[in-house]
């Protein structure tokens, strides 16, 4: 097994780095640590619109970023990575650097999808040693309707089912152990089509899920318009992702089922202070036949 110091043999040299920090001082200490550890091929960015577009045009194995700039969170742009909604492969390795323990801080950068953080100030011994473990391993990752990234949860949610665990590739110890590109290529397409499916089938039980909520506000005595509301945009939303990652010649029936519930939820109108019947009722009928086609082929 390779060690996780500083000093191993692992092919540090090797692994593709990005550094996004936005004060200079900062990042010349960061990339100064990251060279005298041995690892040589950085890139670095210095505003969002350079961090995007490192991220679209060359592969990226680690991001090295600080969790916020005096205007950005870019836990927005890990988010995006993880759920491939910018043109890079989801899986690179992503260890943030925040300036705050602020709690609410804290969750936000670990929600958004990140492998690891460290807050300030930065001990560059300890920040050698958290990167140099990713040699030897990273978490599996844990995806839902809201979330991909590494798992943290010791046990489920009560009441919750528990979310499906998906060992993903790991760029950095592909690099650092010499793989040859097609390789890591390779098994990055294939984990990112493996992730995509089942993408597509947790977003197919939230639909379940939110449908059985819309029945059931529906049939109340005093419906809940702003529950309603609610229920519906977030049908919406999951329909659209659905739509989107339904991209290819196989799947065209799944994405003409997902927009026909996305244009079913746009068609929702409150009459007084009731929903109108008939468009309820395409609704529903067009959510059921969306999960249950999801539920068969996924």
């Amino acid at each position: 097994m390779i060690a996780v110091d500083a000093h191993s043999d692992a092919l540090r040299h090797l692994i593709r780095i990005l550094v996004f920090i936005d004060n200079d001082r900062m990042m010349s200490d960061v990339v100064g640590m990251l060279r005298s550890n041995g690892y040589a091929e950085i890139a670095t960015a210095r505003d969002p619109e350079e961090l995007g577009l490192a991220l679209r045009q060359s592969p990226v194995d680690l991001l090295l970023s600080v969790s916020r700039t005096d205007q950005v969170f870019i836990g927005h742009f890990v988010h995006d990575i993880r759920h491939a909604r910018l043109e890079c492969h989801p899986f690179p390795v992503v260890f943030m650097l925040l300036p705050t323990a602020e709690e609410s801080h804290v969750k936000a950068v670990i929600d958004s999808g990140v492998d690891d953080l460290l807050v300030s100030p930065i001990d560059g011994d300890i920040l050698a040693k958290r990167l140099g473990a990713f040699i030897v391993e990273r978490r599996p990752f844990t995806v839902t309707h809201a979330y991909i990234g590494p798992n943290r949860r010791l046990r489920p949610r009560e009441g919750s089912e528990p979310a499906p665990l998906v060992h993903v590739p790991n760029p950095v110890r592909a690099r650092a152990l010499g793989q040859d590109e097609l390789s890591v290529h390779v098994a990055l397409h294939e984990a990112s089509i493996a992730l995509n499916r089942l993408k597509i089938q947790r977003d197919g039980y939230q639909v379940a899920w939110l449908l059985q909520k819309l029945i059931v506000a529906l049939r109340a005595p005093v419906q809940d318009l702003a529950l309603i509301n609610d229920i519906v945009n977030r049908m919406a939303v999951a329909a659209n992702e659905i739509a989107r990652r339904s991209s290819d010649r196989s799947t065209q029936n799944l994405r003409d089922q997902a927009r026909r519930v996305i244009e079913a939820t746009r068609a929702m109108v409150f009459v007084g202070e009731v929903v109108a019947p008939p468009r309820a009722r395409a609704l529903v009928l067009a959510s059921r036949q969306l999960a249950t086609q999801i539920a068969a082929d996924f």
